[in-house]
């Protein structure tokens, strides 16, 4: 349901989503720089095995490390 608000509409399940990836932003910033790491190593290990075991590491673009990730562990249902 929208409501017209201030010339806008306005959609509150798109507050919410915001609200909450706004508050996983905040929460991954104010890791500890160790945990951050060792989080990173374990996303370039799972970007570099099975189907993509022959990857060379420094080559991998953060990007692809990423959607590789993403088609591994989907975050959204």
């Amino acid at each position: 349901m929208k409501t017209r608000l201030s010339g806008w509409f306005h959609d509150p399940n798109y507050e919410w989503e915001r609200f909450k990836e706004k508050t996983l932003m905040w929460v991954a910033w104010k890791m500890p720089r160790k945990i951050t790491y060792w989080c990173a190593v374990r996303v370039m290990a799972a970007a570099t095995k099975g189907e993509y075991e022959t990857q060379i590491v420094p080559e991998l673009l953060a990007i692809d490390t990423l959607s590789r990730w993403r088609k591994e562990r989907p975050v959204y249902p």
